[in-house]
Protein backbone atom coordinates (compact mmCIF):
# COMPACT_ATOMS: atom_id res chain seq x y z
CA UNK A 1 0.00 0.00 0.00
CA UNK A 2 1.13 3.55 -0.75
CA UNK A 3 1.05 5.69 2.38
CA UNK A 4 2.87 8.79 1.18
CA UNK A 5 -0.36 10.60 0.28
CA UNK A 6 -3.03 11.80 2.70
CA UNK A 7 -6.53 10.32 2.62
CA UNK A 8 -9.67 12.35 3.31
CA UNK A 9 -13.06 10.68 3.59
CA UNK A 10 -16.57 12.01 3.68
CA UNK A 11 -19.55 10.19 5.18
CA UNK A 12 -23.18 11.09 4.58
CA UNK A 13 -24.94 9.86 7.71
CA UNK A 14 -28.61 10.14 6.85
CA UNK A 15 -31.60 9.13 8.90
CA UNK A 16 -32.22 6.12 6.62
CA UNK A 17 -29.06 5.59 4.57
CA UNK A 18 -25.28 6.01 4.83
CA UNK A 19 -22.77 6.49 2.04
CA UNK A 20 -19.11 7.44 1.71
CA UNK A 21 -16.59 9.06 -0.59
CA UNK A 22 -12.88 9.73 -0.42
CA UNK A 23 -10.25 12.08 -1.77
CA UNK A 24 -6.48 11.70 -2.00
CA UNK A 25 -4.05 14.55 -2.43
CA UNK A 26 -3.61 15.10 -6.15
CA UNK A 27 -7.14 14.01 -7.11
CA UNK A 28 -9.24 16.61 -8.91
CA UNK A 29 -12.47 15.42 -7.34
CA UNK A 30 -13.61 12.80 -4.80
CA UNK A 31 -14.56 9.22 -5.62
CA UNK A 32 -17.49 7.28 -4.23
CA UNK A 33 -17.24 3.99 -2.34
CA UNK A 34 -19.54 1.08 -3.10
CA UNK A 35 -21.01 -0.19 0.19
CA UNK A 36 -23.64 -2.61 -1.18
CA UNK A 37 -21.48 -5.25 -2.80
CA UNK A 38 -24.19 -7.50 -4.22
CA UNK A 39 -26.43 -4.60 -5.24
CA UNK A 40 -23.49 -2.45 -6.39
CA UNK A 41 -24.92 0.61 -4.64
CA UNK A 42 -23.17 3.58 -3.06
CA UNK A 43 -25.52 3.67 -0.10
CA UNK A 44 -26.84 1.17 2.40
CA UNK A 45 -29.62 1.45 4.98
CA UNK A 46 -28.70 2.50 8.52
CA UNK A 47 -29.66 -0.97 9.71
CA UNK A 48 -27.51 -3.20 11.89
CA UNK A 49 -27.31 -7.00 11.99
CA UNK A 50 -25.89 -8.79 15.06
CA UNK A 51 -24.72 -12.38 15.04
CA UNK A 52 -26.77 -14.55 17.35
CA UNK A 53 -24.95 -15.27 20.57
CA UNK A 54 -22.02 -12.95 19.76
CA UNK A 55 -21.32 -9.23 19.79
CA UNK A 56 -20.40 -9.32 16.11
CA UNK A 57 -22.03 -6.93 13.60
CA UNK A 58 -22.57 -6.81 9.85
CA UNK A 59 -24.12 -4.23 7.52
CA UNK A 60 -25.38 -3.83 3.98
CA UNK A 61 -25.86 -6.80 1.67
CA UNK A 62 -23.75 -9.09 3.85
CA UNK A 63 -25.73 -8.38 7.01
CA UNK A 64 -29.03 -8.75 5.15
CA UNK A 65 -28.01 -12.17 3.82
CA UNK A 66 -26.92 -13.36 7.28
CA UNK A 67 -30.26 -12.17 8.67
CA UNK A 68 -32.25 -13.96 5.95
CA UNK A 69 -30.24 -17.12 6.63
CA UNK A 70 -31.26 -16.91 10.29
CA UNK A 71 -27.74 -16.34 11.62
CA UNK A 72 -28.17 -12.71 12.69
CA UNK A 73 -30.80 -10.54 14.36
CA UNK A 74 -31.77 -7.15 12.94
CA UNK A 75 -31.78 -3.59 14.35
CA UNK A 76 -33.84 -1.20 12.24
CA UNK A 77 -33.62 2.62 12.30
CA UNK A 78 -30.23 2.90 13.99
CA UNK A 79 -30.22 6.70 13.71
CA UNK A 80 -33.64 7.01 15.35
CA UNK A 81 -32.32 4.92 18.22
CA UNK A 82 -29.22 7.14 18.46
CA UNK A 83 -31.45 10.19 18.85
CA UNK A 84 -33.64 8.41 21.40
CA UNK A 85 -30.56 7.36 23.37
CA UNK A 86 -32.22 4.31 24.89
CA UNK A 87 -30.41 0.94 24.98
CA UNK A 88 -31.49 -1.64 22.41
CA UNK A 89 -32.56 -5.04 23.81
CA UNK A 90 -31.29 -8.02 21.78
CA UNK A 91 -31.26 -11.61 22.99
CA UNK A 92 -31.66 -10.60 26.63
CA UNK A 93 -28.70 -8.21 26.31
CA UNK A 94 -28.75 -4.42 25.96
CA UNK A 95 -26.63 -2.48 23.48
CA UNK A 96 -26.05 1.25 23.38
CA UNK A 97 -27.05 2.90 20.08
CA UNK A 98 -23.68 4.68 20.06
CA UNK A 99 -21.95 1.28 20.06
CA UNK A 100 -23.99 0.15 17.05
CA UNK A 101 -23.23 3.45 15.29
CA UNK A 102 -19.52 2.93 15.99
CA UNK A 103 -19.65 -0.50 14.35
CA UNK A 104 -21.40 1.00 11.33
CA UNK A 105 -18.87 3.82 10.95
CA UNK A 106 -15.95 1.44 11.42
CA UNK A 107 -17.36 -0.70 8.60
CA UNK A 108 -17.62 2.36 6.31
CA UNK A 109 -14.11 3.57 7.22
CA UNK A 110 -12.64 0.12 6.50
CA UNK A 111 -14.24 0.14 3.06
CA UNK A 112 -12.82 3.58 2.30
CA UNK A 113 -9.35 2.41 3.31
CA UNK A 114 -9.69 -0.74 1.20
CA UNK A 115 -10.84 1.11 -1.93
CA UNK A 116 -8.37 3.99 -1.58
CA UNK A 117 -5.53 1.54 -0.83
CA UNK A 118 -4.14 3.76 1.92
CA UNK A 119 -3.76 2.36 5.43
CA UNK A 120 -4.65 5.43 7.47
CA UNK A 121 -7.27 8.15 7.13
CA UNK A 122 -5.86 11.61 7.71
CA UNK A 123 -9.13 13.55 8.08
CA UNK A 124 -12.81 12.62 8.21
CA UNK A 125 -15.93 14.69 7.55
CA UNK A 126 -19.41 13.49 8.50
CA UNK A 127 -22.48 15.29 7.22
CA UNK A 128 -25.96 14.87 8.68
CA UNK A 129 -29.36 15.82 7.32
CA UNK A 130 -30.16 18.31 10.08
CA UNK A 131 -28.02 19.62 12.93
CA UNK A 132 -29.05 18.21 16.28
CA UNK A 133 -26.66 18.68 19.20
CA UNK A 134 -27.38 15.27 20.70
CA UNK A 135 -26.71 13.59 17.37
CA UNK A 136 -23.56 15.63 16.72
CA UNK A 137 -22.24 14.97 20.23
CA UNK A 138 -22.79 11.23 19.72
CA UNK A 139 -21.03 11.23 16.35
CA UNK A 140 -18.12 13.17 17.84
CA UNK A 141 -17.94 10.76 20.79
CA UNK A 142 -17.89 7.76 18.42
CA UNK A 143 -15.20 9.30 16.19
CA UNK A 144 -13.02 9.92 19.24
CA UNK A 145 -13.36 6.25 20.19
CA UNK A 146 -12.23 5.48 16.65
CA UNK A 147 -9.08 7.49 17.44
CA UNK A 148 -9.94 10.59 15.44
CA UNK A 149 -8.92 13.75 17.25
CA UNK A 150 -11.07 16.93 17.21
CA UNK A 151 -8.46 18.42 14.86
CA UNK A 152 -8.99 15.57 12.39
CA UNK A 153 -12.78 15.59 12.20
CA UNK A 154 -15.32 17.91 10.62
CA UNK A 155 -19.08 17.77 11.16
CA UNK A 156 -21.37 19.51 8.67
CA UNK A 157 -24.93 19.54 7.35
CA UNK A 158 -25.97 18.50 3.87
CA UNK A 159 -26.28 22.09 2.69
CA UNK A 160 -22.61 22.65 3.48
CA UNK A 161 -21.72 19.42 1.68
CA UNK A 162 -23.67 20.60 -1.37
CA UNK A 163 -21.70 23.85 -1.41
CA UNK A 164 -18.36 22.03 -1.26
CA UNK A 165 -19.47 19.66 -4.00
CA UNK A 166 -20.76 22.41 -6.27
CA UNK A 167 -17.74 24.66 -5.93
CA UNK A 168 -15.49 21.71 -6.64
CA UNK A 169 -17.12 21.16 -10.03
CA UNK A 170 -15.70 24.29 -11.68
CA UNK A 171 -16.84 27.88 -12.05
CA UNK A 172 -18.81 27.25 -15.24
CA UNK A 173 -21.14 25.02 -13.20
CA UNK A 174 -21.88 27.47 -10.38
CA UNK A 175 -21.23 31.06 -11.44
CA UNK A 176 -24.87 31.75 -12.40
CA UNK A 177 -26.38 29.80 -9.53
CA UNK A 178 -27.01 26.13 -8.81
CA UNK A 179 -30.21 24.29 -7.94
CA UNK A 180 -30.48 21.07 -5.95
CA UNK A 181 -33.51 18.78 -5.85
CA UNK A 182 -33.28 16.12 -3.16
CA UNK A 183 -36.14 13.63 -3.49
CA UNK A 184 -35.69 11.27 -0.54
CA UNK A 185 -38.49 9.02 0.64
CA UNK A 186 -41.59 11.18 0.33
CA UNK A 187 -39.82 14.53 0.77
CA UNK A 188 -38.67 16.95 -1.91
CA UNK A 189 -36.09 19.49 -0.75
CA UNK A 190 -35.19 22.33 -3.10
CA UNK A 191 -32.14 24.50 -2.50
CA UNK A 192 -30.58 27.26 -4.54
CA UNK A 193 -26.96 28.35 -4.24
CA UNK A 194 -25.95 31.80 -5.36
CA UNK A 195 -22.37 32.99 -5.67
CA UNK A 196 -22.02 36.72 -5.13
CA UNK A 197 -19.23 39.22 -4.32
CA UNK A 198 -19.13 40.73 -0.84
CA UNK A 199 -16.66 43.49 -0.01
CA UNK A 200 -13.12 42.09 -0.33
CA UNK A 201 -14.29 38.48 -0.15
CA UNK A 202 -16.65 36.14 -1.93
CA UNK A 203 -19.83 34.98 -0.24
CA UNK A 204 -21.59 31.75 -1.10
CA UNK A 205 -25.22 32.17 -0.13
CA UNK A 206 -27.72 29.33 0.07
CA UNK A 207 -31.23 30.72 -0.32
CA UNK A 208 -34.75 29.49 -1.04
CA UNK A 209 -34.19 26.20 0.73
CA UNK A 210 -37.51 24.49 1.38
CA UNK A 211 -38.84 20.98 2.00
CA UNK A 212 -42.24 19.71 0.94
CA UNK A 213 -44.04 16.46 1.59
CA UNK A 214 -44.91 14.53 -1.59
CA UNK A 215 -48.56 13.51 -1.27
CA UNK A 216 -49.09 11.51 -4.46
CA UNK A 217 -48.85 7.73 -4.76
CA UNK A 218 -48.77 6.63 -8.39
CA UNK A 219 -45.79 7.46 -10.58
CA UNK A 220 -47.82 9.66 -12.90
CA UNK A 221 -49.25 11.68 -10.00
CA UNK A 222 -45.83 12.01 -8.40
CA UNK A 223 -44.41 13.26 -11.69
CA UNK A 224 -47.09 15.96 -11.96
CA UNK A 225 -46.69 17.01 -8.33
CA UNK A 226 -42.91 17.31 -8.66
CA UNK A 227 -43.25 19.22 -11.93
CA UNK A 228 -45.61 21.73 -10.28
CA UNK A 229 -43.12 22.13 -7.42
CA UNK A 230 -40.24 22.66 -9.84
CA UNK A 231 -42.22 25.30 -11.77
CA UNK A 232 -42.98 27.10 -8.53
CA UNK A 233 -39.49 26.83 -6.99
CA UNK A 234 -37.15 26.54 -9.94
CA UNK A 235 -36.04 30.16 -10.32
CA UNK A 236 -34.06 31.52 -13.24
CA UNK A 237 -33.62 29.49 -16.42
CA UNK A 238 -30.15 31.02 -16.74
CA UNK A 239 -28.72 29.13 -13.74
CA UNK A 240 -25.56 27.16 -14.41
CA UNK A 241 -26.56 23.65 -13.30
CA UNK A 242 -29.16 21.46 -11.64
CA UNK A 243 -28.34 18.49 -9.40
CA UNK A 244 -30.78 15.68 -8.62
CA UNK A 245 -30.21 13.30 -5.74
CA UNK A 246 -32.20 11.03 -3.43
CA UNK A 247 -33.59 7.50 -3.58
CA UNK A 248 -36.92 8.84 -4.86
CA UNK A 249 -35.40 9.28 -8.30
CA UNK A 250 -34.57 5.57 -8.32
CA UNK A 251 -37.98 4.51 -7.05
CA UNK A 252 -39.72 6.32 -9.93
CA UNK A 253 -38.09 5.83 -13.33
CA UNK A 254 -40.37 7.99 -15.49
CA UNK A 255 -40.53 11.52 -14.09
CA UNK A 256 -40.47 13.12 -17.53
CA UNK A 257 -42.58 16.19 -16.74
CA UNK A 258 -40.50 16.98 -13.69
CA UNK A 259 -37.19 16.52 -15.55
CA UNK A 260 -38.40 18.77 -18.37
CA UNK A 261 -39.48 21.49 -15.95
CA UNK A 262 -36.53 21.35 -13.57
CA UNK A 263 -33.72 20.80 -16.07
CA UNK A 264 -34.89 22.59 -19.22
CA UNK A 265 -31.95 24.36 -20.90
CA UNK A 266 -29.68 23.71 -17.91
CA UNK A 267 -26.80 21.32 -17.35
CA UNK A 268 -28.25 18.56 -15.20
CA UNK A 269 -26.65 15.79 -13.13
CA UNK A 270 -28.26 12.83 -11.36
CA UNK A 271 -26.44 10.85 -8.70
CA UNK A 272 -26.75 9.34 -5.24
CA UNK A 273 -23.29 10.29 -4.02
CA UNK A 274 -23.41 14.08 -3.91
CA UNK A 275 -23.35 14.55 -0.13
CA UNK A 276 -20.64 11.95 0.54
CA UNK A 277 -18.38 13.36 -2.17
CA UNK A 278 -19.11 16.89 -0.95
CA UNK A 279 -18.13 15.91 2.59
CA UNK A 280 -14.86 14.41 1.34
CA UNK A 281 -14.14 17.61 -0.59
CA UNK A 282 -15.06 19.59 2.52
CA UNK A 283 -12.60 17.59 4.63
CA UNK A 284 -9.84 18.34 2.15
CA UNK A 285 -10.65 22.06 1.85
CA UNK A 286 -11.27 22.59 5.56
CA UNK A 287 -7.94 21.21 6.62
CA UNK A 288 -5.58 21.77 3.70
CA UNK A 289 -7.26 23.46 0.77
CA UNK A 290 -6.79 27.11 -0.11
CA UNK A 291 -9.83 27.62 -2.32
CA UNK A 292 -12.01 28.91 0.52
CA UNK A 293 -9.69 31.39 2.21
CA UNK A 294 -11.34 34.29 0.37
CA UNK A 295 -14.88 32.93 0.59
CA UNK A 296 -17.51 32.93 3.28
CA UNK A 297 -19.96 30.05 3.27
CA UNK A 298 -23.24 31.60 4.36
CA UNK A 299 -25.96 29.02 4.82
CA UNK A 300 -27.97 27.20 7.44
CA UNK A 301 -25.94 26.46 10.61
CA UNK A 302 -23.12 28.85 9.59
CA UNK A 303 -22.32 31.82 11.86
CA UNK A 304 -22.65 35.03 9.85
CA UNK A 305 -20.41 37.22 11.98
CA UNK A 306 -16.78 37.58 13.05
CA UNK A 307 -16.01 37.45 16.79
CA UNK A 308 -12.91 39.58 17.58
CA UNK A 309 -11.12 40.19 20.90
CA UNK A 310 -8.71 43.00 21.67
CA UNK A 311 -5.43 41.61 23.02
CA UNK A 312 -1.92 42.80 23.79
CA UNK A 313 0.92 40.59 22.62
CA UNK A 314 4.51 41.58 23.41
CA UNK A 315 3.39 45.08 24.29
CA UNK A 316 1.61 45.47 20.95
CA UNK A 317 -2.17 45.92 20.65
CA UNK A 318 -3.72 43.33 18.34
CA UNK A 319 -7.09 41.86 17.43
CA UNK A 320 -7.59 38.11 17.83
CA UNK A 321 -10.28 36.53 15.67
CA UNK A 322 -11.92 33.96 17.91
CA UNK A 323 -14.62 32.97 15.42
CA UNK A 324 -14.54 33.54 11.68
CA UNK A 325 -17.74 34.32 9.79
CA UNK A 326 -18.83 31.29 7.82
CA UNK A 327 -17.89 28.72 10.48
CA UNK A 328 -20.62 26.24 11.33
CA UNK A 329 -21.80 26.70 14.88
CA UNK A 330 -20.98 23.21 16.12
CA UNK A 331 -17.35 23.53 15.03
CA UNK A 332 -17.03 27.09 16.36
CA UNK A 333 -16.70 26.31 20.09
CA UNK A 334 -13.65 28.10 21.45
CA UNK A 335 -11.67 27.97 24.70
CA UNK A 336 -9.01 30.61 25.32
CA UNK A 337 -6.70 31.22 28.28
CA UNK A 338 -4.91 34.52 28.76
CA UNK A 339 -3.35 36.73 31.40
CA UNK A 340 -5.06 40.02 32.26
CA UNK A 341 -2.91 43.15 32.37
CA UNK A 342 -4.34 46.34 33.83
CA UNK A 343 -7.57 46.04 31.84
CA UNK A 344 -10.83 46.30 33.78
CA UNK A 345 -12.95 44.61 31.13
CA UNK A 346 -12.93 42.18 28.22
CA UNK A 347 -14.60 43.28 25.00
CA UNK A 348 -15.90 40.94 22.27
CA UNK A 349 -16.46 42.75 18.95
CA UNK A 350 -19.16 41.06 16.88
CA UNK A 351 -19.18 42.09 13.22
CA UNK A 352 -22.02 40.62 11.12
CA UNK A 353 -21.47 40.20 7.39
CA UNK A 354 -25.14 41.01 6.86
CA UNK A 355 -26.66 44.46 7.00
CA UNK A 356 -26.81 44.47 10.77
CA UNK A 357 -25.03 46.82 13.18
CA UNK A 358 -21.85 45.69 14.91
CA UNK A 359 -22.18 44.96 18.61
CA UNK A 360 -19.68 44.97 21.46
CA UNK A 361 -20.12 42.62 24.37
CA UNK A 362 -18.40 44.19 27.38
CA UNK A 363 -17.59 42.01 30.40
CA UNK A 364 -16.43 43.80 33.51
CA UNK A 365 -13.66 42.14 35.52
CA UNK A 366 -14.61 43.91 38.73
CA UNK A 367 -16.24 40.73 40.04
CA UNK A 368 -12.82 39.04 40.06
CA UNK A 369 -10.34 39.62 42.94
CA UNK A 370 -8.18 42.74 42.72
CA UNK A 371 -4.70 41.35 42.09
CA UNK A 372 -1.44 42.91 40.86
CA UNK A 373 -1.11 43.46 37.10
CA UNK A 374 -0.50 40.27 35.09
CA UNK A 375 -1.32 38.11 38.10
CA UNK A 376 -4.75 36.88 36.95
CA UNK A 377 -5.39 34.19 34.36
CA UNK A 378 -8.85 33.88 32.89
CA UNK A 379 -10.48 31.29 30.66
CA UNK A 380 -12.93 32.50 28.03
CA UNK A 381 -15.29 30.01 26.41
CA UNK A 382 -17.61 30.50 23.47
CA UNK A 383 -20.24 27.77 23.12
CA UNK A 384 -22.87 27.97 20.37
CA UNK A 385 -26.28 26.29 20.46
CA UNK A 386 -27.23 27.58 17.00
CA UNK A 387 -25.85 29.88 14.34
CA UNK A 388 -27.41 32.85 16.13
CA UNK A 389 -27.09 31.93 19.82
CA UNK A 390 -23.86 31.89 21.81
CA UNK A 391 -23.14 31.30 25.51
CA UNK A 392 -20.03 33.17 26.67
CA UNK A 393 -18.28 32.41 29.96
CA UNK A 394 -15.28 34.04 31.62
CA UNK A 395 -13.70 32.16 34.54
CA UNK A 396 -11.13 33.30 37.09
CA UNK A 397 -8.20 30.85 36.97
CA UNK A 398 -6.05 32.54 39.62
CA UNK A 399 -2.31 32.52 38.98
CA UNK A 400 -0.66 29.20 39.78
CA UNK A 401 0.26 28.68 43.44
CA UNK A 402 0.61 32.42 44.03
CA UNK A 403 -3.10 33.25 43.74
CA UNK A 404 -5.58 30.38 43.92
CA UNK A 405 -8.60 30.42 41.65
CA UNK A 406 -11.86 31.60 43.17
CA UNK A 407 -13.86 29.57 40.65
CA UNK A 408 -15.86 32.71 39.89
CA UNK A 409 -17.44 32.54 36.42
CA UNK A 410 -19.27 35.30 34.55
CA UNK A 411 -21.82 34.35 31.90
CA UNK A 412 -23.33 36.25 28.98
CA UNK A 413 -25.87 35.12 26.37
CA UNK A 414 -25.24 36.56 22.92
CA UNK A 415 -27.95 36.69 20.27
CA UNK A 416 -27.03 37.59 16.71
Amino acid sequence: MADEKKLFIGVDLGSRYIQAGYMIEGMEEPESVILGFASQTYYIPTVGYKKKGENKWAFGDTGKKYFEDGEYVKVDDVMEKVLAGEPVALEEEKYLPSDILECLLRFVVRECIRVADIEKIDKIAVCVDKFNKKLLDTVKFVLKRMEFTPENMLLMNRTESFIYYSLGMGEELYKRGVALYDFSGKRLTYSYMNYAPFMDKKTVVMVDSTTERVQSVTEGEVDKELAHAAARLGGSSAMSAVYLTGDGFEAYEHLDSFIQTACNRKRAFLGQNLYAKGAAKGAFEYFYGGNYKNRILACEDRILADFDIDIVERETAKVYRAVKAGTNWYMAAKRLRFVVNDAKEVVIHIKPIEKKPDQDVVISLEEFPNRPEKMTKVMLELDFSSASACRLSLKDMGFGDIYKTTGKTIYRNIQL
